[in-house]
């Protein structure tokens, strides 16, 4: 008999506790839901945020005492604060000695594939004020286009280039098609054109004279069969040769700039004649130390170590990055339109630096960019390179995809770091913790 009770009370302890922690399971989930509801409720009202500065994205200064007003996921009003009227049902918030400037644009990344990764990459890409993203060529599973079509609320936007195109590289990235006859590089580009994808990428590089680069009658064939497509092919180079034949080839893009040497006069000239070009610098490392203590606060403690061990001082990058300076003013002068670009690599180890844009627009000032031209290559020129033609501006009828800073990166470009509150798509982002 003493056996039997044990058992019927053990039994129902357990089902007591059973359902305490589905209760509790339950409550949480219900609090999540009216939390995400209450968010969507905000961003579904109007909203004025007054006094504040607003640095458009595509000139040179800032405009002061604006109000910008947004509805939904739009901006539908800017102007000076004392020209806007303001209905008493619109939610006001007073933004005086706050800077609000456009979401940056990352033309080149490459992502995770499993989508729970994948989502946890654009999280923290938008915890760091990324709005929208273009992973860069090894895209082999559904998880990008299916989070292109459907985007997460609180993660960056995803565009995708599906797989790129290079010759056999054995020992390397395998996710890439590796081509070597004429049919199979149009082919590439068939298959990624059925996906609509919205860039194509190609490699150009024997990395190290370790494998047989695409040759120009390839991507000759690839470039051609693009335009045919309506597609744009951005190109992964490294020596001027090749990028000289690019050029010839009319290429669209240069997704990494010249890095051997310094560009030559005939290379100047191509360049004058080659219409609406667009290069992504994605400059390497400076060579010297740069300051990092601003994310020690904002990420985990080992990838904050992680970073600082990188942060050292290196001759030969620092040699490197001169003519790679030198190239992105040459160029920018002969006309081409710079674009922000990163090549953050989530897929690759030691390559999970979602804050990398404010590295790269840095390393742009550094290079010899004013700031104003640094924030224009992370926003309208990105947007218009990406043809995204609701993005990369802070203007009437745009997405509501904006930072909003603690100071003026117009001053020092390095302010793009001191993040108050990030909106995408109208909706505040959670920065309350790091996106695990």
């Amino acid at each position: 008999m003493n056996n039997l009770t044990s058992v019927w009370r053990m039994r129902h302890e357990t089902r007591v506790v059973s359902r305490r922690a589905f209760a509790s399971g339950l409550l949480v989930m219900l609090l999540a839901a009216v939390a995400l509801m209450s968010e969507v409720a905000l961003a579904q009202e109007r909203t004025a945020f007054e006094n504040v500065r607003v640095i458009a994205g595509d000139r040179g200064d800032a405009m002061t005492n604006q109000t910008v007003v947004i509805e939904g996921q739009r901006i539908v009003q800017v102007g000076a604060s004392d020209a806007i009227r303001i209905s008493p049902a619109t939610r006001r918030v007073d933004m005086t000695g706050k800077t609000l400037m456009p979401a940056l644009i990352d033309t080149h990344v490459h992502v995770n594939q499993p989508r729970s990764a994948l989502e946890r990459d654009l999280r923290r890409l938008a915890y760091f004020g990324v709005g929208t993203v273009l992973s860069l060529g090894v895209d082999t599973d559904n998880a990008p286009f299916e989070l292109r079509a459907q985007p997460v609320q609180g993660a960056a936007r995803l565009l995708t280039a599906g797989r790129g195109i290079t010759g056999p590289e054995p020992g390397r990235e395998t996710a890439p098609y590796w081509v070597t006859t004429r049919e199979e590089a149009v082919r590439a580009v068939e298959e990624n054109a059925k996906r609509q994808v919205d860039v194509i990428k190609i490699w150009v590089d024997d990395r190290g004279g370790t494998v047989r680069k695409l040759p120009p009658p390839l991507f000759q064939a690839i470039i051609e069969a693009a335009h045919a497509r309506g597609l744009q092919v951005s190109a992964h180079v490294l020596t001027l040769e090749d990028a000289r034949s690019l050029l010839r080839a009319d290429v669209d893009a240069f997704a990494h700039s010249v890095r051997d040497r310094e560009i030559d006069d005939a290379f100047v000239d191509l360049l004058r004649h080659h219409h609406a070009f667009v290069l992504n610098p994605n400059l390497s490392y400076r060579g010297e130390p740069t300051d990092l203590t601003w994310l020690e606060r904002l990420i985990p403690s080992d990838d904050f170590k992680s970073a600082q061990a990188k942060n050292a001082p290196r001759r030969e990058a620092k040699a490197s990055f001169a003519i790679q300076a030198k190239n992105l003013l040459r160029m920018r002068d002969a006309g081409a339109r710079i674009v922000l670009g990163t090549d953050t690599s989530f897929d690759f180890p030691g390559g999970n630096a979602p804050w990398n844009a404010h590295i790269e627009l840095e390393d742009m000032v550094a290079a010899g960019l004013s700031t104003s031209e640094a924030i224009v290559a992370a926003s309208a020129n990105a947007a218009a390179f990406l043809k995204l033609k609701d993005r990369g501006l802070i203007r009437e009828g745009y997405q509501a995809d904006f930072l909003v800073l603690d100071g003026d990166p117009l001053e020092n470009i390095t302010n793009t770091r001191r993040i108050a509150d990030v909106y995408l798509g109208g909706v505040k982002v959670d920065r309350t913790r790091y996106p695990q």
